[in-house]
């Protein structure tokens, strides 16, 4: 018998698989029958490592991983589509450090009152001092660098998931075969 006709017995508390022999006539009658034993058939296998119930067999736990199914689209769109992806989550997390900068570190420039007073109390060194300028965000009325940061980074994140959600659902089509024959006994 080909290997592929191989099977096991398999008792549980729902389903009990358990192999017979018929032999039958051309009209189908029965001649004989017989149950297999693991000593007495090659079409016997060992029995695989199943889950600790049918429910954990028939409903295994779904693992989602991104790389198995970036490496599921075809090479070039996967390896485009998966830097592109990374590169926006990088410029996503480089926007909030940029942010945290401005926000932290950068000080908003002089004012003409800031300066006249500065020279009224004779402070030539804090006028002439020069200030760490902020690269993008720049604090101002009821404006936070960290959060416009944030905001502009959330875009971003959100942009790089679309667009892997839109090639990542689009590797695998699946169709219902309606030429097959119906199922029937044997």
């Amino acid at each position: 018998m080909p290997p592929q006709r191989a099977s096991y017995e398999y008792q549980g508390q729902q389903i009990a698989v358990r192999l017979a022999l018929r032999l039958t006539d051309d009209k189908g009658k029965l001649l004989a029958e017989s149950r297999l034993r693991d000593g007495e058939s090659a079409l016997l296998t060992t029995r695989p490592k199943l889950g600790e119930c049918p429910e954990a067999l028939m409903n295994p736990k779904d693992e989602y991983s991104l790389l198995a199914n970036l490496k599921a689209l075809p090479a070039a769109v996967g390896l485009s589509v998966g830097a592109l992806g990374l590169l926006l989550y990088v410029l996503a997390g480089l926007n909030l450090l940029v942010g945290a900068h401005d926000q932290f570190v950068a000080e908003e420039p002089l004012t003409e009152v800031q300066r006249l007073n500065l020279t009224l109390q004779g402070k030539t060194e804090e006028l002439q001092r020069v200030r760490v300028a902020p690269y993008v965000y720049r604090k101002g009325r009821r404006r936070l660098p960290l959060t416009d940061a944030f905001l502009n980074s959330m875009y971003l994140a959100l942009f790089a998931s679309l667009i892997l959600r839109r090639y990542l659902s689009r590797y695998g089509d699946f169709h219902l075969f309606l030429f097959l024959p119906p199922l029937r006994p044997g």
